[in-house]
Formats: C-alpha cells, structure tokens, sequence
C-alpha cells in the first residue's frame, strides 16, 4: 500500500502482484462506488503496469479498528455510539449494492470521521460465483469451513457474525487484560487462539465459545441497548442471524444514542417494529425479541 496524488488530492496506491486478486479488489470496489462514502473505501481509478494490478482509493486518515480498540478505555468505546451505528449502516449498504466483505476483522476497518470497511479482496460480488469464505479465523461464523462455498445468503450472515465479533470486542470486558488472563487460565481460550505482542491480548476463536459462554461475556456490556444489538448479530443459525440484522438496522434507524438506550426503550423499539414488519414472516421475528430478552438479565 502506498500514498500517492492524483489530480491534486492525496490517495491511497495498492499494489497487486496477482492479477486475479487484483481484479477481484477492483470489481467489489466498482460494485459498491455509488455507495462507499462514508462507510468504505471508495474506488478512484485503476490499472496495470509491469504486470501488476492498481487499485487507487481515498485516502483514509486514522488508526485501524484494532487501534483504536487498544488506544481508548473500556468506558469510553462503550459510551461511544458510533462504531455500531457506522459498521451496521455500511454493511448493509454494501450488501444491498451487491457485494459481500468475507472479511472483517480489526485491520479492515480504519477510523477517520466515520468507521469504514476496507480491503475488499476476498469479497464476493451477487450473482458472479459461490462465494468463498476466506477470512481470519477469530472473526469467522460458526460451523465455517473456509474453504467452502457459501450461498450469497450464506456470505451474508458470514459477514454478520463477524461483524457481530468487532462490535463485541469494542464494547464488552473481551479486550480487558484481566478478563482475558481469566479466560486463559480457565482454559476457556482454546489452541486456536493467538498471543499479541505478548501483551496478554488474545485472539479467541469465537465460533469456538458455547453459546452459554459467549452470552457470558455479551452480558459484560454494560448497557442493555447495546447489548441487545450485539447479542441478535452473534446467533449460530445464519438464517436467523440474516433476519436480526435487518432488525438490528432497524432497531438503530429508531435510536437516537443506542449507548444511552435501556433495555425498556429497546423493547418498546421491537414491539412498535413487530406491529411494522408485515413483510416479514412473524416466525423468525420473535426469535429475534426472545434473543433480546434472554440477555436483559
């Protein structure tokens, strides 16, 4: 990745060495151009030279989601609304435009004004071929093989989980040292997780926790707003998972600061948009409102 000008304005260069990947970046970025700003990276121009493939995008000035993560206090990113309301809002911009990500995770994500998705290569583009779910292994969706094809639908709810894990990292205990040393000498990180520059920081295999013990550490957010979001995103059938996010967009459309929401103004939400809803089958809505009533407590 370099910095570069372009007709006056700073940009950001990637450089491909593999022409296929290097197309595939450029398609999902084409795909989604009417609707990047502000929530992705958005296409300027591309090209070949020396056998290499181009991709030239703005130039997004701020620290990566991850950053971000380890440079502000606990109680900070959870009285802060933003993240949820960007990552949520462009994700579902990007998937009406036609394009799944397969890979969020803290370094696709940087930060200036708003929160955006970047680096689009593993995406999958409706309609073209089966998507391939190739992302890192701490973000991936439960019963994933990375290896195998998805439905579009199927890429969808990949998305959403994952999505569901970074909103669950920024906001909950799972990012706080002692929390994680617990969790380590407990035995509750597996092999599968990863050491961070030695730091005590783990990378846990999320799709690993039992159920019980991911509502655990969702119930270490302390507002009930945001936990009722975080909560519907992270569920093990991708159907459901597909229908609650819609209803967490939702939720958020008729939220003024989800951080400041308590779980009565939540419900009040779902109960109004149930009575709404007349073009979704009842049936996978009301799963939806006892997944948020299961972690009021």
């Amino acid at each position: 990745m370099w910095k570069g000008v372009c007709q006056g304005k700073t940009v950001a260069i990637k450089v491909f060495s593999d022409l296929n990947e290097w197309q595939n970046e450029y398609f999902n970025l084409k795909q989604i151009k009417k609707v990047c700003d502000p929530y992705a990276l958005c296409l300027l121009g591309q090209y070949t030279k020396d056998n290499k493939g181009y991709v030239v995008t703005n130039l997004v000035n701020g620290p990566t989601f991850l950053s971000a993560l380890a440079g502000n206090s606990l109680e900070k990113r959870q009285s802060y609304s933003q993240p949820m309301f960007d990552l949520v809002k462009g994700l579902a911009l990007i998937h009406n435009a036609g394009v799944v990500h397969l890979d969020i995770k803290g370094s696709n994500i940087m930060m200036d004004d708003h929160f955006r998705y970047i680096d689009f290569g593993y995406g999958c583009r409706k309609g073209v071929y089966d998507c391939i779910a190739t992302g890192s292994v701490y973000s991936a969706a439960p019963t994933t093989d990375l290896e195998q094809p998805y439905s579009w639908e199927e890429g969808m709810s990949f998305d959403v989980w994952s999505l569901g894990v970074m909103l669950l990292r920024w906001y909950s205990m799972e990012w706080d040292p002692e929390f994680n040393m617990k969790l380590a000498q407990n035995g509750t990180i597996n092999d599968r997780s990863v050491v961070v520059n030695a730091t005590s920081k783990f990378y846990p295999a999320y799709s690993d926790f039992s159920p019980d013990f991911l509502d655990y550490i969702i119930r270490t957010i302390p507002n009930t707003g945001v936990r009722s979001v975080v909560g519907i995103l992270l569920v093990r059938d991708p159907v459901q998972r597909n229908v609650n996010f819609e209803f967490a967009q939702k939720i958020l459309n008729n939220s003024v600061n989800i951080a400041e929401e308590t779980s009565s103004d939540v419900l009040e939400i779902a109960d109004a948009l149930i009575q709404r809803l007349v073009s979704r089958d009842v049936d996978n809505v009301i799963p939806t409102i006892d997944r948020i009533m299961s972690l009021q407590s």
